[in-house]
């Protein structure tokens, strides 16, 4: 009788690959913090009012609203879309916090998180590569499938 063992990696190599996988939801939520911070600073008057000065200092005369309508033309994005997009970073920025902190110090519960908030989100990310590829998505939607296999391969192992 055959018997196949699991080619799964060491508990040395599972733990350092976990880390990276750490290391990169952390700086997914270091970015999508600072995503979140320049949105809702855009609705800021103040912002508003600095970047009215910075377009004022090329010799033109103009308001707020102008700068505004501006930023709107230039990202597509109206002021309730930048407060969407604003918020909707902070919250992923808080998940993958918690799912690099968790990973980071080795507990079960962030692999669970991580396989189930990751494997949620691929669905999205095909689509929006369907939607308009560039590499750039292709290349987040690759890295996030590999971190999603290895996952699973990892919390079936410990499963078993």
């Amino acid at each position: 009788m055959l018997v196949f063992k699991s080619s799964s990696p060491s508990k040395k190599g599972t733990s350092r690959l976990i880390r990276v996988i750490a290391v990169f939801k952390l700086f997914k939520a270091v970015l999508l913090t600072c995503l979140g911070f320049g949105a809702f600073r855009l609705l800021n008057p103040v912002v508003g009012q600095r970047l009215t000065h910075w377009v004022g200092s090329f010799a033109w005369n103009y308001n707020r609203d102008f700068v505004m309508s501006g930023l709107t033309k230039l990202t597509g994005l109206k002021s309730i879309q930048l407060e969407a997009l604003g918020i909707g970073a902070f919250l992923y920025a808080i998940l993958f916090t918690v799912e690099g902190i968790g990973l980071w110090f080795e507990k079960r519960w962030a692999e669970y998180l991580t396989v189930i908030a990751t494997g949620s989100l691929l669905p999205l990310e095909l689509y929006e590569v369907y939607r308009k590829f560039t590499y750039s998505r292709v290349f987040t939607l690759l890295l996030n499938l590999l971190v999603f296999i290895y996952l699973m391969r990892v919390v079936r192992h410990r499963a078993s």
